[in-house]
């Protein structure tokens, strides 16, 4: 349909020293809604334009004095009328004049005698156009105001991120830094021979709850880095068998304490090796698990995996509580937390998350169904390579009890460098147990003088220590030609504090706090010797005969066993006196986190009267 004036009233200016062409334009115009103003010449114009800036301008050509051509200039030098459109209206029909008006940069040209509905159609088409492009340049305006907001609004976040990994990463390290100690004193109190069984045990209970504070922490730094977009992967081999053996007996000491049942299922057979990001994977199965543990108190909590079509498949069911329609949109959000009462209480509420955004990173998927009241089931799907032609061994439980040199004589001289004097004490107590030769520094002035005065085989180098720091420290020792291995100490939390490391020239990098297992096996790496294990449970020789219990005995064994109340049956083998030989063996089966063999032993009482 074509447009027309009426349909887009405006305010135009006409310009026309010929008073009937004028007359006749303002009825036409008028007659179709516009709001029109008249004007015969050049000053008469501009008077007008005090008063009102129209929308149009259809202005004559031939006018004594000024012409259309003349005013048509000033008009684009006054800064109100300088983008408003203009059509030329004249007799004049030759070319060489229609040229001329456009390439000054009228819209249109009408010739004269002009009909009515010609200049209707031409006053209203260019209207539209003007409100076409009004409306474009807001709408360009609103799209600069909102790509500048966008802008502010992302540099804003940024430094907001900037400022919580700032946050973060000390707070990791102020955090890490006396975790450290604990989780070290527990684990030298739990090696030490001269303490007693329930002594041993204390120690470790206290490494169990530093390292779930350590989880916890790691779990908030987790989602930060993730979504912070530093998230990093490390994919190596890995043996499903050992993988899946470990996990599985960990929550089923914990679903039988709860008097839960813990199966697992096959979904279609695993392959013997596969090539991924063996911690994170560990990360997620635990949170499922951990979750499915957590929120059923009767039934089974059951663990089924499979592979197929390059996924690892795993899927965690449950009898428990079950999540409701509503719950069930928000349970990935971060410290959303399902339940209630003292379910509520247990844990950050950053599990699920944590392992959903895991499960992105690692290109997989989650998904969830549940009835409430009922359980639930989590299924988890992740893209692995299959490792041909690698045979994972059984890793059984062990402990290093020393080492022998490949090469050389003597044991070896470690030098930690760290400014707080009871990480150097955990250290030291822990190497030195080891029979390795230990020394200290306080900083990284004192280890570059230690450096030059004796040979070291290798250096434990903490990084943020006043005066100088351990970064500052390597970086001396390489460009003095020192070759010595050295291996960052730090409690900072992102990949790019890694990568500072080895630009330094440390050979290697350890969390705080220091697991002992890490240390020794970095040691391992880079250092000329062999790690000697003993068995912690070596099932070795005839065991002694059991001596049998009295009746009350029998009933406090077993009701002990069906809970899974380790310490309990901890304090029960102590209190053993008149049967040592039960005693010993069931202190080492607690020890052991045996509960399958507790079972299985109480199982046998009624055989013993």
């Amino acid at each position: 349909m074509p447009v027309t004036a009426e349909a887009i009233p405006g305010h135009l200016l006409i310009v026309d020293d010929n008073l009937v062409n004028l007359q006749v334009l303002f009825r036409t115009l008028r007659g179709a809604g516009h709001h029109v103003i008249p004007a015969q010449d050049a000053e008469s114009t501009f008077v007008r334009l005090r008063h009102q800036i129209p929308d149009l301008i259809l202005l004559d050509i031939m006018m004594p004095d000024v012409d259309g051509f003349e005013l048509y200039r000033r008009l684009r030098e006054y800064p109100p009328t300088a983008e408003v459109p203009v059509i030329f209206i004249s007799a004049l029909d030759d070319n060489e004049a229609i040229v001329r008006a456009l390439r000054l940069g009228a819209v249109d040209y009408i010739a004269k005698p002009f009909r009515p509905e010609e200049v209707l159609a031409r006053v209203g088409r260019q209207l539209e156009l003007s409100r076409l492009q009004r409306e474009l340049l807001r709408e360009l305006e609103e799209r600069t105001l909102l790509e500048r907001s966008l802008r502010e609004a992302k540099e804003q976040a940024e430094a907001a991120n900037r400022a919580k990994s700032a946050f973060l990463a000390n707070m990791s390290h102020e955090l890490r830094t006396p975790l450290n100690a604990i989780l070290g004193f527990a684990q030298i109190l739990a090696r030490d021979p001269l303490l007693n069984e329930p002594q041993r045990e204390h120690a470790r209970s206290i490494h169990k709850g530093g390292d779930y504070l350590l989880t916890l922490i790691n779990d908030i730094l987790d989602l930060s880095k993730i979504e912070a977009g530093r998230f990093e992967l490390f994919p190596a081999e890995w043996g499903c068998g050992g993988f899946f053996r470990e996990i599985v007996q960990m929550f089923r000491i914990r679903a039988q304490g709860k008097g839960v049942e813990f199966r697992e299922e096959s979904l279609s057979p695993l392959p013997d090796t596969l090539f991924g990001d063996e911690k994170r994977l560990r990360q997620v199965v635990i949170n499922l698990l951990g979750n499915a543990v957590k929120f059923t108190e009767h039934g089974t909590v059951t663990l089924r995996t499979g592979f197929a079509h390059g996924k690892l498949l795993i899927e965690v069911a449950d009898t428990g509580i079950g999540i409701s329609e509503e719950e069930l949109s928000a349970i990935f959000e971060p410290f959303r937390q399902s339940g209630s009462g003292h379910l509520k209480l247990q844990g950050t509420g950053l599990g699920l998350t944590i392992t959903m955004r895991l499960l992105e990173v690692m290109e997989g998927t989650l998904s969830v169904t549940s009835t409430l009241g009922q359980g639930s089931t989590f299924r988890a799907e992740i893209p692995m390579q299959v490792v041909r032609g690698a045979s994972a061994e059984p890793q059984y439980e062990r402990e290093v009890i020393g080492y022998c040199r490949s090469a050389g004589e003597g044991a070896f001289h470690l030098l930690i460098v760290d400014d707080n004097g009871d990480n150097r004490q955990v250290l030291r107590l822990l190497l030195e147990s080891l029979a390795f030769r230990v020394s200290e520094a306080e900083d990284g002035d004192c280890c570059l003088e230690q450096v030059a005065a004796t040979q070291f085989d290798l250096i434990l180098m903490d990084l943020r220590m006043p005066r100088m720091d351990g970064l500052t420290a390597t970086r001396t020792l390489r460009s003095q030609g020192v070759d010595t291995p050295i291996v960052a100490l730090t409690a900072a939390a992102y990949s790019e504090d890694h990568a500072a490391t080895r630009q330094a020239g440390c050979n290697a990098h350890l969390n705080k706090p220091v697991q002992l297992e890490e240390l020794l096996q970095t040691l391992a790496d880079l250092l000329p010797l062999k790690l000697n294990y003993q068995p912690l449970n070596s099932g070795d020789g005839e065991q002694p005969a059991l001596e049998p219990l009295t009746p009350e005995q029998r009933e406090r064994f077993v009701y002990l066993a069906k809970r899974g109340d380790i310490l309990g049956l901890g304090r029960f083998a102590e209190e053993l006196n008149d049967a040592p030989n039960f005693s010993q063996q069931l202190a080492t089966l607690v020890r052991q986190f045996e509960i399958e063999q507790i079972i299985r032993l109480a199982k046998g009482m009624e055989e013993w009267e």
